[in-house]
Parts: C-alpha cells; structure tokens; sequence
C-alpha cells in the first residue's frame, strides 16, 4: 500500500421487516478492509477474512457520505417500545459487523443487556407481538415523560 492511495467506503445493508437497514461502515485501502464497531465507534481492521461482506450486501458511498453516517450514529441503532408491563418499556439495537447489542432502558435509569430483541425477531410479530418499532426521537421523548431523564438515546 502507497501513501497516495485513498480509502473506498461502503456501507452494508440487511433486509429486515421494515426494508433496507444498515448492517456496517466499512472501508478499504489496497487489501486493507476495516469496519466501525458501535462499541467504539472507531474503525477497526478485518480479524477474519470470512467476516467481509459479501458483494451483495455492500453499497459504495463517497468519504463525505461515510463521515456523514458517523455523524449520525443513529443509523446504526433501532428501537422499540412494548407496553406489556404497563409501563412503556423502551428496546434498542446497535449493529456493526462484528457485534450486535441488545439492550433495554431498565428500571435503574441505565442501558442494560437483554435477550427480548433477539426473542421478538425469532419468534416473528404474528407470535409476540410486544415490540413495536419506534424511532430514536419516539424513544428519547417517552423515557423523557415516563422517566423525567433526557439524553439517554445519544450515542
């Protein structure tokens, strides 16, 4: 690799219920490919060679358009809220290639992990029909007026 040369930057996208969602940023200079983690939000290169994506999934975007979905982290994190306990109980999910974190605004006021998403997306709507897919403004705004806390869905 030369000093001259300059990153390619992709995007990754799955097919969900809801359409077209980001899966991962990744990018590539020569044989070099990295990927963002949401645990950092810092670029890190490709451990296993099996982990790139495939062909299929990726989307060329510009170094402007990548700096833009850094920005906006939001892109990688879906919500939702379930009202089974009574008591709107909000769900997220941040996604990057090497990890998945499912958590739940628990009742100490803090992200903790749970297993719920993971138990919603197997079993499909039709048999628990408990979460309903809400935005990070949506999320923000009911633990703003459930829990009086503001800036939990910052990232």
């Amino acid at each position: 690799m030369t000093a001259d040369e300059t990153y390619e930057y992709f995007t990754q996208f799955w097919l969900d219920e809801n359409g077209k969602r980001l899966g991962g940023l990744w990018r590539r200079r020569g044989d070099d490919l990295e990927h963002v983690s949401v645990t950092d939000w810092a670029w890190h290169p490709l451990a296993n060679p099996l982990d790139a994506p495939h062909p299929n999934t990726v989307e060329q975007i510009t170094e402007h358009q990548a700096a833009e979905l850094l920005e906006d982290r939001q892109r990688f994190v879906q919500y939702w809220v379930s009202h089974d306990s009574g008591r709107p109980m909000i769900y997220r999910r941040l996604t990057s290639p090497e990890i998945t974190i499912d958590e739940v605004f628990g009742l100490k006021n803090r992200w903790i992990p749970t297993g719920t998403i993971r138990e919603f997306r197997a079993a499909g709507p039709h048999q628990k029909p408990g979460l309903v897919p809400i935005d990070a403004e949506t999320a923000e705004r009911t633990i703003r007026e459930t829990r009086d806390i503001s800036g939990v869905t910052r990232l």
